[in-house]
């Protein structure tokens, strides 16, 4: 075979060999810009997913915060009005030496005082209902025998104190004391109350549910 036949065949091989080598590079690329572009989705893809995770607990957070505002200013809404209602009630208790049967509630709350003990006992009233509760105590004719004395005491409210003569047994029975003693039973009352007029607050038939 002649130099150039063989030439000519080296260079066919060469040219063979080069073209396959380019065609692999070619492949080999292409899968890598394949690779990379599917790398590159998964990542944003992944950003995309971190970041609307992270937007979502975002607007919870904000939602959560929102709602504890929200409920803290319904308990002080509550608040204020439960303390304007019980300093009102207060003051209609303190004007009840005005009522017409005022005779009859001082004598009521003195029963009840004395009934708390079978000792002598001293009953104590505000200077202003001194000779009331002197009448009172001599028209029920069970009482005068245990009471040794009548004693005053200033700022009373409408009521009595009524104490053994040994101070074993004292007994506030007093308008405002028995007033104090009903607000733990008043305060969920008023709360319920106050959440029938709020937006949303549930109706008398759902709490009964």
């Amino acid at each position: 075979m002649a130099l150039k036949d063989i030439l000519e065949i080296i260079a066919a091989d060469a040219e063979k060999e080069a073209e396959a080598i380019l065609q692999a590079a070619e492949e080999t690329y292409a899968a890598r810009m394949e690779a990379a572009e599917v790398r590159a989705a998964q990542t944003r893809a992944r950003i995309l997913a971190e970041a609307q995770r992270a937007a979502q607990q975002e607007e919870a957070r904000r939602l959560h915060r929102v709602k504890l505002e929200n409920q803290r200013q319904q308990v002080q809404v509550q608040e204020s009005a439960f303390l304007a209602a019980v300093r009102r009630a207060q003051e209609i208790l303190a004007a009840a030496r005005q009522r017409p049967d005022y005779e009859d509630i001082l004598a009521r709350l003195a029963a009840e005082a004395l009934a708390h003990t079978d000792e002598p006992a001293i009953v104590v009233v505000h200077p202003d209902d001194v000779d009331l509760i002197r009448a009172i105590l001599d028209t029920h004719h069970d009482q005068p025998q245990r009471v040794e004395a009548v004693e005053t005491e200033e700022g009373l409210a409408p009521g009595v104190i009524v104490r053994s003569v040994n101070a074993r047994v004292v007994t506030e029975n007093t308008l405002d004391s028995r007033l104090q003693r009903s607000l733990p039973d008043l305060r969920p009352l008023l709360s319920d109350l106050l959440s029938e007029d709020q937006p949303g607050g549930r109706t008398p038939d759902e709490r009964r549910d």
